[in-house]
């Protein structure tokens, strides 16, 4: 496995004002500069300064090229990564990592970029094996959004594998479209099951994970595997409210 340490890394995005917003003439109180998030509230600034910042104009798929696509290699050699998007409920977590079909989002060019990247590395003699896992967090409840049902799921530690929720489904991944399948499957069991989704977001948290192992197919001895974990956590004030 490798060796080197890779950083965290903290990245803001500033949403935009919403139409509501602008009807009651709100104005924007955050402005970006370089790397650099300054808060005017009431004539007072404050900064700070973080991995990189960027303003509501900026789309989901520009802040992927920027932040995570230079990662999906090191994931091709054998580092794990997560992505995690955090944030108070109707900041655009949600957006971020999902998008829409114009505009795709963190996960939806993830995908495609990870399978551009094991077909080029197919044309070497490499094979793989893709997997995906889908799992919301509500109140101490897990619900697996790839299969749903009433089964009771537990945390586990195994020796080799680490920690993982015993009855989820693991679904193999062929292709980029069966990611994108599944992706979409999921965020559409994770609506479906919320009587009110403003509430429900406030204290979900939505993780999609991907296992990605190779294999030399010359010799048949496996290589590097790596865990790739992308998350929609619950708002802030969920959490906040969660833990009183």
């Amino acid at each position: 496995m490798p060796s080197e340490k890779l950083p965290i890394k903290v990245f803001v995005k500033c949403r935009p004002l919403l139409s509501r917003e602008e009807q009651k003439g709100s104005r924007r109180a955050v402005k970006i500069s370089g790397n650099k998030t300054t808060l005017d509230v009431g004539g007072k600034e404050t900064s700070f300064v973080f991995d990189g910042s960027f303003g509501p104009d900026v789309k989901p798929n520009q802040i992927f090229r920027d932040t995570v696509e230079p990662l999906v290699e090191k994931v091709m050699e054998g580092y794990n990564l997560s992505i995690m998007a955090f944030g108070a409920t109707g900041s655009g977590k949600s957006y971020l990592m999902t998008g829409n079909d114009d505009n795709p989002g963190i996960v939806p060019c993830f995908n495609k970029t990870l399978f551009r990247w094991i077909d080029d590395l197919q044309s070497k003699q490499k094979d793989f094996f893709v997997t995906a896992t889908f799992l919301e967090i509500l109140d101490e409840q897990m619900v697996d959004l790839l299969n749903p049902h009433s089964n009771e799921m537990k945390v586990r530690q195994h020796p080799q594998l680490g920690i993982f929720v015993d009855g989820l489904s693991e679904l193999v991944i062929r292709s980029s479209d069966d990611l994108a399948k599944y992706y979409e499957q999921g965020n559409r069991a994770r609506k479906m099951g919320a009587s009110d989704v403003q509430a429900h977001r406030e204290r979900s948290f939505a993780l999609f994970t991907l296992s990605v192992q190779q294999k030399d197919v010359n010799t048949g001895k496996m290589g590097v595997n790596s865990t790739v974990v992308m998350a929609d956590l619950a708002g802030i004030e969920g959490v906040t409210n969660y833990k009183r």
